[in-house]
C-alpha cells in the first residue's frame, strides 16, 4: 500500500471521528421521512430480514441497511442507524479520493479532495440523520468509479460491477431507474466509437441489463406478490412529487410539507385507493395546470433552478445567519471554484468527468420537473468537490508560498 493510500485511509478515520464528535454535541437530526425509514427498519429486523407487508412503498435499500445495524444496540452507545450512516459517509471519502486520482492522476489533489469531503458540513449533517442521502451517495460514486475503470480499460467486468452497484443504489433511491438506461446508451456510443462489433456490443449490453435486473429481482417479485403486477420502482410517489412541484399552490419551487405545498393539499388524492390511478390523476391534474398557466410554470422552473444551486437555506428551521454563513463559506466557495474549473475540465478531462456530469444534469432535470431543494442537490456535491479540488488546491498552494 502506498503512502498516499495510507494517508487517504487516515483521512477517512479523521472524517469518522469528526462526525462522532459533532454527533455528541448536536445529536441526531430528525426528519419525518427519516422516522419512517427507522420504523420500517425495526420491522424488517423483527421479521428476520424479510420484506414487511404492503405499507413499504418507498425504496427498501435504506431500511434494509439500517436493519443490519439493529443488533448493534447492545454493543454501541450511539444510535446504530446514525452509526451506519457515519460509517458509510466516512468510507465515501475514500471513494472520492479514488475517483479524483483516476481523473487527475495526482495524489496530492486526490488527498485534498478527500480532505474537503471529510470536513464538508453538508456531508457531516446528513450523516447524522436517518435519511437516505448518505447511502445513496456512497453507492452512486462507487458506480461512477467502476464506470471510469471501464472507460479506461474497456473491460466488461467493470460494467457488470457498475450495473450491480447502480442497481443497489436504485433500491436506495428509485430516481436511478430511468438514468440507468441513459448510461446504457452512453455505453453503446462508446463501444461504437471503439469499433466494437455489433454482436459484441449486444452481448455486453445484455450482460449489463441482466446484472442490473438481477439485483432488482427480489424487489420485483415482492411487488408482484403485493400489487399483482410488475412495479419496477414504487407506486404512486412520482405522481405525488410531480403534483407538488407543478400546481397553483407552489410559489417557491419547494416541495411537500413546505411553505407552499402542505400535506393537506395532497390528502384529497388518498381517497383513490388504486395507486396507479392515483398517480395518473395527480400527473394529469399537474399537466393540465401547466397547459393553462405556461408563464407561471416557466417562472416556477426558474425559481427551482435558483433554489437548487442557492447557498441560502429556504427551510425555516435552517434559514438563520449561522447556517447561511457556513453554507456560503463551504458550498459557496466550492460552487465558485467549480464554475471556474468547468472550462478546463471540459477541455482536458471531459471524457473522465462525463459520467458525473451526465448524472448531475439528469438529476437536475428531474428536480426541475418535480420539486427542488438543497437536499436534492447533495448527490452532485461530491462531483463539484472533485472537479473544483485542483483549482482550490492550487489557489491555497500559492497563498502558502
Amino acid at each position: 500500500m502506498t503512502t498516499e493510500n495510507k494517508l487517504a485511509i487516515l483521512v477517512c478515520l479523521f472524517s469518522f471521528l469528526v462526525k462522532l464528535i459533532i454527533l455528541e454535541n448536536i445529536g441526531i437530526q430528525y426528519f419525518a421521512d427519516g422516522n419512517a425509514y427507522a420504523s420500517i427498519a425495526k420491522d424488517i429486523y423483527k421479521n428476520n430480514f424479510f420484506f414487511p407487508d404492503t405499507y413499504l412503498t418507498d425504496a427498501p435499500g435504506l431500511p434494509y441497511f439500517f436493519s443490519l445495524f439493529e443488533s448493534f444496540r447492545s454493543i454501541i452507545s450511539i444510535d446504530p442507524y446514525v452509526f451506519g450512516n457515519v460509517l458509510v459517509s466516512s468510507l465515501s471519502v475514500y471513494v472520492f479520493y479514488l475517483i479524483t486520482f483516476k481523473i487527475y492522476k495526482k495524489k496530492d489533489i486526490a488527498l485534498f479532495a478527500a480532505l474537503l469531503a471529510a470536513i464538508y458540513p453538508f456531508f457531516i449533517f446528513y450523516s447524522l440523520t436517518w435519511l437516505s442521502e448518505t447511502l445513496y451517495i456512497f453507492f452512486l460514486y462507487i458506480s461512477v468509479y467502476f464506470y471510469l475503470l471501464f472507460l479506461e480499460r474497456k473491460r466488461i467486468v467493470y460494467l457488470i460491477l457498475f450495473s450491480m452497484f447502480f442497481a443497489i443504489d436504485t433500491l436506495v433511491r428509485f430516481v436511478n431507474f430511468p438514468m440507468f438506461f441513459v448510461f446504457i446508451f452512453l455505453t453503446i456510443y462508446i463501444l461504437i466509437k471503439e469499433n466494437f462489433f455489433a454482436s459484441k456490443i449486444f452481448q455486453i449490453v445484455s450482460i449489463c441489463l441482466l446484472s442490473y435486473f438481477l439485483v432488482l429481482t427480489p424487489w420485483l417479485i415482492r411487488n408482484y406478490n403485493v400489487y399483482e403486477t410488475i412495479v419496477f420502482t414504487d407506486s404512486g410517489s412520482f405522481g405525488k412529487v410531480f403534483f407538488s412541484g407543478n400546481n397553483s399552490f407552489n410559489k417557491s419551487g419547494g416541495g411537500i410539507g413546505g411553505i407552499d405545498v402542505r400535506y393537506e393539499d395532497l390528502k384529497r388524492f388518498e381517497n383513490i385507493q388504486n395507486l396507479s390511478l392515483r398517480e395518473e390523476t395527480m400527473i394529469g391534474e399537474s399537466i393540465q395546470w401547466i397547459k393553462s398557466n405556461p408563464i407561471d410554470w416557466i417562472q416556477l422552473e426558474i425559481k427551482k433552478l435558483v433554489r437548487f444551486f442557492s447557498p441560502i437555506f429556504y427551510a425555516e428551521r435552517f434559514n438563520k445567519l449561522g447556517y447561511n454563513l457556513i453554507s456560503f463559506s463551504t458550498y459557496g466557495v466550492i460552487l465558485v471554484a467549480f464554475v471556474i474549473s468547468f472550462r478546463k475540465n471540459f477541455k482536458y478531462h471531459f471524457y473522465e468527468t462525463s459520467p458525473m456530469l451526465i448524472y448531475s444534469l439528469m438529476l437536475l432535470g428531474i428536480h426541475l420537473i418535480t420539486i427542488s431543494s438543497i437536499r436534492y442537490r447533495l448527490p452532485i456535491e461530491p462531483m463539484m468537490i472533485i472537479m473544483s479540488s485542483p483549482i482550490i488546491f492550487l489557489f491555497l498552494k500559492r497563498i502558502i508560498k
